[in-house]
């Protein structure tokens, strides 16, 4: 597996995201906020699956496995726990909060949030449709990195709306 040193690299971002998103939960003097717990969840959750993602198929890779019979495991793994986690996070009280903001400066905010963060999770969860369907199969390894670094993009971009918003909360 070639890009291997790669994604350890990533899974290595993924970490410092998860660090940081425990710690700002730590140390947040509003830490009740239901805001302030649903985006450090968001990152943390985020992180945690780059790194499930980043590591699968350089562990699978050990097992020989290559092409098909090592991207099909890994876009099935790195699918379901998205939608899982992704579901679990939608579906709590806190996240409800997000779509309650109503503060002029954090309107603006969230449409910018939304206006990049969608097209980066429709990106990540095409690639691995595109992946695990077998669609493109010469460019299964390119897309499954574009999918993990999506993820990157996406906790980045949580964690730094968390930090613009927290001075109008």
């Amino acid at each position: 597996m070639p890009d291997a040193g790669l994604l350890l690299q990533l899974a290595e971002i993924a970490g410092i995201f998860v660090g940081f998103g425990a710690l700002i939960s730590v140390r947040s003097a509003d830490s009740s906020d239901p805001f302030v717990v649903s985006t450090i969840r968001y990152v943390t959750w985020v992180g945690v699956w780059v790194l499930i993602s980043s590591l699968a198929p350089v562990a699978l890779s050990r097992f020989g496995l290559a092409g098909r019979t090592l991207w099909l495991p890994c876009a099935l793994l790195a699918l379901v726990v998205f939608i899982v986690l992704w579901l679990t996070d939608t579906l709590s009280p806190e996240s409800k909060s997000f779509g309650k903001m109503t503060a002029r400066p954090l309107l603006g905010l969230r449409t910018l949030y939304l206006g990049v963060g969608g097209p980066l999770v429709l990106g990540l969860v095409g690639s691995l449709v595109v992946v695990a369907l077998d669609i493109w199969p010469e460019a299964a390894q390119g897309l499954y990195f574009a999918a993990v670094s999506s993820g990157i993009a996406l906790a980045g971009l949580t964690l730094l709306t968390v930090v613009f918003i927290a001075p109008h909360r």
